[in-house]
């Protein structure tokens, strides 16, 4: 360093209170065999220099030369290790050339200044890089500088870094990893660095990059310098978002009401379970709810249980699910409810399917039929009345359901029309004997021609005054007794033989003969042992009205005798007049007295009355319409009509149920026979029925219900049930040869009301068809019908509420148990339909019988006694 420089560096630093550093004024003495760390000269040795100079007796801090100074540095190396020390050797001189490197200060900085210690004359290098050392002296006005490079590389290996990006991924993400080793110093150190992974299932390692795929905890491991360094951090994987949703439910078949609970896993991509939150539902949305892992069947249906991943929006599905609590659904169409029909082949057509669980099979009336794209049709032979048409069908589940309706099949008579052959009177052998007494009573011959005599009144004038002339006065006749016998023929006729004895007329004549030259009144009488009478009594019906009449009457005298004071040529006048007057006499009393009185007697069958039935009055008429002679007896057949007011919420129909009736067969043991068709009894049911009698409105209370049974099923507080029979009711014979019948209703409208959750509403419409047996009595002039238990057949057709068929027909059970007594006890009311009576006939110990075949009619047969007033 220059004299002068040095020593405007010392005065600098004296200037600031720093004194030179001790050997700074004496230049270093050279050493040949050491350096200048060995200069014993050095401020480092401590047993020379100038603070021991001894002689002279000078202040050893004043340099022996001056400024400028000059300045060499050597350091102890210019190519390091981090962490090395560098020993920088001054040589300062002064302008004299003298060394006086430890009579100065020499200031140290390195540049830059990062990474470098400076302790005296001693660096220490921490960082990597090329450093500037620059040593310098300073004076007052100077100042000696010397600038050394000093290249610092890392110092050896000393430990490893390692840092991840991020210390918890999802599955499959990848994780990259910085590694760092570095010396004593933290300066990285070039040397390979190895990265694995444990545990090393499922992880894959590229360079500094790591894919785990495995879910769980794993530890990144890595190592350098042969295993030498090691270095670890933790790793988190979680699941990634589900990439599969599986769905197992334990059923597959449900019931309404019911519920699964369904195991959901998801796994991610690389198969590690998700816990994403999962949303259930099913398809179809409808009819089913669902929660958590738990899915409830409302209605009926064929359902997939899907899961679906909020995350990933993935789905999972299991089924089906067929949930099936009832039966296919099925329907009746033909024939339509209530039709009237001939009896015979009918066409039976309906449809049938199960969208849920499949049909399985359909039967009518317990026969099998065939299904083709969900109809069926079949056929049926139609009985004589009340026809019942039940279905039934059963799906695949083994679920059951059945369809009724009800139809008539017969012949139908217009309402209001008269019915033929409603009612036969017989007559038989023994009552036709006992109407020849009220025949003999009406034949009082005597009696008859007492009424003719009359003196004034001439009954017969003949003859001229040119032979002779008389006329003919009746002044009194006299028989004795008189027998009748009629007998039936075969030729549709009753054959009437009567017989009169002594027989006698009384009378007088005037006479004029000879010109009218004599005249003269003679006095006689006309006698016959008795008068023998014989006539075809013919009965037939006019106008409604039974008439009798006499044909080939004939009267033969048997002794018959003219007494009295009578010129023989007198007697001549009117000899066979007489017999010809008594003849006609006693024909005029047969056909004037017996024939009106036969027609007075049949007349009495006539009906004419107002019925008061339920109520309601009904209008019912029964009059003669045929009669029919023949070798047994007599019958006579009226044919009735009923009328009466019209119901306006019942249908319109063909008519009463009717056949084509065949008289009964009459023996000829009883004396007398009522006959009562079978049409004649539905025509009256008809009448009560089109008036409305069967029809009711009945409440809960009025049937004694208790409406709390019926809560858990129809949550009512209320229930009314409308009642309209659709078909009247009928009366049926059974085929057993007995007198009993069924009493067949079929097509009852049940409308069924109540109000569930509190608002009225109808429950359901149900139609209810009927058969009970009935025992028909005729007592006291009238029909009564006493009903036994019923056989039941319901079908629910309709409602305005998701109503179980089959659980409401299993309450309609009870309900009908209630209801039917009040329906069936309007029929008490037909008790007072009354017989038509022949007035004067009381029948004794009547029978009941029907024939064996055709079942048309219902006949009390018994002795008769015919007390006729004459």
């Amino acid at each position: 360093m220059p004299e002068g420089r040095r020593a405007a560096l010392f005065l600098l630093l004296a200037a600031v209170g720093i004194a030179p550093l001790a050997g700074c004024s004496d230049p270093p003495r050279e050493d040949p065999g050491g350096s200048a760390a060995d200069d014993d000269t050095s401020p480092a040795d401590d047993d020379a220099g100038p603070a021991d100079d001894d002689a002279g007796g000078d202040d050893d801090s004043t340099p022996a030369g001056g400024p400028p100074y000059t300045l060499e540095t050597t350091p102890s190396a210019s190519d390091v290790a981090a962490g090395d020390r560098v020993e920088l050797h001054f040589l300062v001189r002064d302008s004299e050339g003298v060394d006086v490197t430890a009579q100065v200060a020499v200031a140290v900085t390195v540049d830059p200044p990062e990474g470098a210690v400076v302790a005296g004359p001693q660096v220490v290098f921490t960082s990597p890089g090329t450093y500037e050392v620059l040593s310098s002296v300073s004076w007052d006005g100077g100042e000696a500088r010397d600038t050394d490079a000093v290249h610092v590389r890392a110092g050896e290996a000393a430990s490893l870094r390692l840092t991840l990006d991020r210390h918890r991924v999802v599955a499959g993400e990848a994780v990259v990893a910085a590694m760092e080793v570095v010396d004593a110093h933290g300066n990285p150190v070039e040397s390979p660095v190895e990265i694995s992974v444990e545990p090393p299932a499922g992880a894959t390692v590229d360079g500094a990059t790591i894919v785990a795929t495995v879910a769980g905890d794993a530890v990144v491991l890595a190592s350098a310098e042969g295993g030498a360094l090691t270095a670890s951090a933790s790793l988190a994987v979680d699941p990634g978002p589900a990439a599969t949703v599986s769905v197992v439910l334990p059923a597959y078949e449900a019931e309404v009401g019911d519920g699964l609970t369904a195991d959901v896993v998801q796994a991610d991509a690389y198969g590690n379970p998700s816990q994403d939150d999962v949303l259930l539902a099913t398809v179809p949305a409808t009819g089913a709810s669902a929660w958590g892992r738990f899915v409830r069947f409302d209605a009926e249906g064929i359902y997939e249980v899907v899961a679906t991943s909020e995350v990933s929006g993935v789905t999972g599905s299991d089924g089906p699910v067929v949930v099936d609590s009832s039966g296919p659904a099925l329907n009746l169409h033909t024939p339509p409810r209530g039709a009237q029909l001939p009896t015979g082949p009918t066409q039976v057509a309906g449809t049938a399917s199960d969208a849920v669980s499949g049909l399985d099979v359909v039967r009518v009336n317990g026969g099998w039929v065939p299904v083709v794209m969900g109809s069926f049709n079949t056929s049926v032979t139609a009985a004589f009345g009340l026809n019942v048409l039940q279905a039934e069908a059963t799906d695949q589940d083994g679920n059951g359901s059945d369809a009724a309706i009800s139809f008539l099949a017969g012949g139908f008579l217009p309402e209001g029309a008269w019915l033929e052959d409603a009612l036969v009177a017989r007559i038989g052998e023994e009552g036709i004997d006992q109407l020849e007494g009220v025949a003999l009573s009406a034949l009082d011959v005597g009696a008859l021609l007492d009424g003719m005599a009359d003196a004034g009144t001439p009954v017969f004038s003949t003859g001229s005054c040119t032979t002779a002339s008389a006329t003919l006065y009746v002044t009194g006749a006299a028989a004795g007794d008189t027998t009748v016998d009629l007998d039936p023929k075969g030729g549709g006729y009753i054959q009437l033989s009567a017989s009169v004895a002594d027989l006698e007329i009384d009378f007088e004549a005037d006479y004029s003969t000879f010109f009218c030259l004599v005249n003269g009144t003679a006095v006689g009488t006309m006698s016959a042992d008795r008068v023998d009478i014989s006539a075809r009594l013919n009965v037939a019906v006019s106008g409604g009205e039974v008439v009798a009449s006499l044909s080939d009457v004939t009267a033969t005298f048997v002794g018959f005798d003219i007494s009295g004071d009578l010129a023989s040529e007198i007697v001549s006048l009117f000899d066979d007049f007489i017999v010809g007057y008594a003849e006609d006499a006693v024909v005029d009393a047969i056909e004037a007295e017996v024939a009106p009185m036969l027609e007075d007697v049949f007349s009495d069958l006539a009906l004419a009355t107002t019925l008061d039935l339920a109520g309601i009055p009904l209008s019912l008429e029964a009059v003669p319409h045929d009669a029919r002679v023949d070798e047994t007896g007599l019958t006579l057949a009226l044919e009735s009509r009923v009328t009466g007011p019209s119901s306006p919420g019942l249908p319109d129909l063909e008519g009463s149920l009717w056949r084509e009736p065949a008289w009964p067969s009459y023996g000829s043991g009883d004396a007398f026979h009522l006959s009562i068709a079978d049409n004649f009894i539905n025509q009256v049911l008809t009448a009560v029925w089109r008036a409305g009698a069967l029809e009711m409105d009945l409440a809960g209370g009025d049937l004694g219900l208790d409406l709390g049974s019926l809560g858990p099923l129809l949550g009512l507080s209320e229930l009314s049930i409308a009642v309209t029979p659709l078909l009247p009711p009928v009366l049926v014979p059974r085929d057993d040869g007995t007198t009993e019948y069924d009493l067949q209703v079929g097509e009852m409208k049940l409308d069924l009301r109540g109000d569930p959750g509190g608002v009225p509403s109808l429950l359901a419409e149900i139609r209810v068809a009927l058969q009970a047996p009935a025992a028909v009595t005729v007592a006291d002039g009238g029909i009564a019908i006493a009903v036994g238990d019923p056989a039941v057949w319901l079908d629910v057709v309709g409602s305005d509420h998701p109503v179980d068929a089959e659980l409401l027909e299993g309450v309609m059970e009870d309900l009908l148990a209630s209801l039917l007594p009040e329906m069936l006890s309007v029929l008490d009311a037909l008790a007072g339909i009354p017989i038509p009576e022949m007035e004067g006939f009381t029948l004794l110990s009547p029978s009941l019988s029907r024939d064996d075949d055709p079942y048309n009619y219902l006949t009390l047969s018994g002795d008769v006694v015919i007390d006729l007033a004459p």
